[in-house]
Parts: structure tokens; C-alpha cells; sequence
């Protein structure tokens, strides 16, 4: 299970004496920070309700900006856990979120072996071709993402 908290990032003060506002993601023990683009002065940010303090002339508007935030990040990790043919990572919800693409090693795999055939690698190509195609059959079809590959994975 993921964890989706609001951070007021106190150690990242501006020149201004603001402070940005962060999305924090722990899953698996992984952590992503994702700045949601609202920097405040301390003393118009209520830590105990984390939420922008009545003083500041767009509060209303602030605090629903970042409820609406915390929703969409929860409800991307939600889809994401609920999708059981892919392992959900802190970093596929924050790429999810960002609406960049996660970097897809099987996709990395078969450009660089369509690379050794054009380039007429054969034997490379050979050996590269066999080990994609084996990795292919392990994963049994389903993709694999660079963020997916450590140490201790099993697939």
C-alpha cells in the first residue's frame, strides 16, 4: 500500500522566505516528491491542519487547488494498485501523476537490437536477439519498466 501525504518543505526556503508545498509518495520504502507549484510564507500555512491559513487572500481557493491534488494523486495510485498486471512503484505514480511516460526496458531492448541489424552486428544481434526473446518468455509477454529492475525483484 501506497502512502500520499501533503509536505511543507521548510528546508527548501526561497530567497523570498517561501516555502513550496510537495506531494510525498512512499511505496515499497521508495520515496518521490512532487511539487504541486504553490509556495507559501510559514506563517500562512497551518501544519496541524495542512491546510492554507484564512489570512491569505486565496485560501478558499488554495486549499481546493491542493485537495484536488492529493485526489488526483490518490485516485492515479488507486487505478495504478488496482491493475494487477504491472507492479505499481513511487516512481510510476509520480511519472502517472506528471503525465510523463514511464521508460519501458523492453522497449530500450528491441531499439537496440534493431540497431545491431541495421548497423549489421550480426553476431551481436544474434545473442541480443536470444536474450530478449528469453526475457520476453519469462515475463510472459507483460512489459518491464527501468524503475521496475533492483536487486531483490522476481517479476
Amino acid at each position: 500500500m501506497e502512502s500520499i501525504k501533503l509536505i511543507f518543505k521548510e528546508n527548501k526556503i526561497d530567497s523570498n522566505g517561501e516555502i513550496p508545498l510537495y506531494i510525498r509518495i512512499i511505496k515499497d520504502r521508495k520515496t518521490k516528491f512532487i511539487s504541486i507549484g504553490v509556495k507559501l510564507k510559514p506563517e500562512l500555512w497551518d501544519d496541524k491542519e495542512n491546510v492554507v491559513k484564512k489570512k491569505h487572500p486565496n485560501s478558499a481557493r488554495l486549499n481546493a487547488f491542493i485537495t484536488q491534488k492529493i485526489a488526483d494523486a490518490n485516485d492515479v495510485a488507486v487505478t495504478l494498485e488496482t491493475n494487477k498486471r504491472n507492479r505499481v512503484s513511487s516512481k510510476k505514480i509520480k511519472e502517472k501523476i506528471l503525465g510523463k511516460p514511464a521508460v519501458s526496458f523492453k522497449d530500450y531492448f528491441k531499439d537496440y537490437i534493431d540497431t545491431l541489424k541495421i548497423k549489421g552486428h550480426t553476431g551481436t544481434y544474434d545473442k541480443a536477439n536470444s536474450t530478449y526473446s528469453k526475457l520476453n518468455q519469462y515475463l510472459k509477454g507483460n512489459d518491464l519498466m527501468f524503475d521496475e529492475i533492483d536487486l531483490t525483484s522476481t517479476f
